[in-house]
């Protein structure tokens, strides 16, 4: 099993290298077009595009909190949500879809929640976090934004859906996704969650990657700043499904070459060659550093509520 999860692990490098080779070749050869563009863009407008994505990813902690309460009936505070959810994840670029469980575990243990329920809401909050991702996909398909037909998103929405209205389906998925991560145990099996909720942890999803993409939008303005806002649609709805694609797709650390493939193709042709190559490694890097912001938020927070004190005691005591 060990031979096997470092073959799929040296598998995924090399996927995600081959595609990344071609994606830069492609922008070493339409470096001519963009250097300009880059030599005068507002860095001002750029580093404020980013921040806002970072606001746009920091919402999921509110997924986190409405879902725990839910399910639980225990309500945390927001810096706990926010760094349940968001540290662990960031293991995500280690080859290994499922590391951010073992940080769940880490942080669980340390502010003596139930390790289990705490995994279970993580996990909830992460597809609700994909399928706003998928709905807006789907919303830009209907109107034609992007190079994919509405058919072929139907079935995940609609499965999406079902998974949350029928726990019973939901926990049988939960336990194949434990089984995978090695954590395969049993876990606190909590109450349906209400319409309420899951209505919330769509909408929230939805939202937050329109303000992600409005945050591209103004970053891509910065370099691009006659590049039309009508494309806005057409970019928060390419991006949210490339990064949907990324997520699952198990072999690669974070979508690695993945993502910007798929992004590749659901931006619409009538967008410059130059500028979909552009867009798909820069819409990575401004991910990155928007995630280093939140990090940063992250630290600072944990640092006012005198919480490194907490991390930082053995578990057991």
């Amino acid at each position: 099993m060990k031979i096997n999860k470092k073959v799929k692990n040296i598998i995924g490098v090399l996927l995600s290298a081959i595609i990344l080779y071609f994606i830069i070749v492609r922008f070493c050869k339409y470096w001519p077009e963009i250097s300009p563009f880059l030599q005068n863009a507002n860095w001002v407008y750029m580093l404020v595009g980013i921040i806002i994505v970072s606001i746009g990813i920091g919402l999921i902690a509110f997924i986190w909190q409405i879902v725990f309460k839910n399910l639980y009936d225990i309500k945390l505070p927001f810096y706990q949500c926010l760094s349940i959810i968001f540290l662990p994840n960031l293991a995500r670029y280690i080859p290994g879809k499922f590391w951010f469980i073992f940080g769940t575990v880490f942080l669980a243990k340390r502010w003596k929640l139930d390790v289990s329920a705490t995994i279970v809401v993580s996990i909830i909050a992460q597809l609700f976090f994909l399928l706003g991702g998928i709905w807006v996909g789907f919303i830009a398909s209907l109107l034609g934004k992007m190079e994919i037909t509405t058919l072929i998103l139907l079935p995940a929405v609609l499965f999406g859906i079902l998974i949350f209205f029928l726990p019973s389906i939901f926990y049988k998925i939960l336990n194949i996704i434990l089984n995978l991560a090695g954590k395969g145990k049993n876990y606190t099996i909590p109450n349906s969650m209400t319409s309420k909720t899951v209505l919330l942890g769509t909408l929230i999803g939805i939202v937050m990657w329109i303000i992600i993409g409005f945050g591209v939008m103004i970053s891509i303005k910065s370099v691009f700043p006659d590049f039309s806002l009508e494309y806005f649609i057409n970019i928060t709805g390419a991006y949210s499904l490339s990064y949907a694609v990324g997520y699952f797709s198990f072999i690669t650390p974070a979508g690695l070459g993945i993502r910007e493939g798929a992004m590749i193709y659901l931006l619409p042709k009538t967008i410059l060659d130059a500028q979909k190559t552009f867009f798909v490694l820069a819409t990575r890097v401004w991910m990155m550093l928007s995630e280093f912001i939140l990090l940063i938020f992250i630290i600072i927070l944990l640092l006012l509520k005198g919480e490194f004190r907490n991390l930082r005691r053995n578990p057991d005591e």
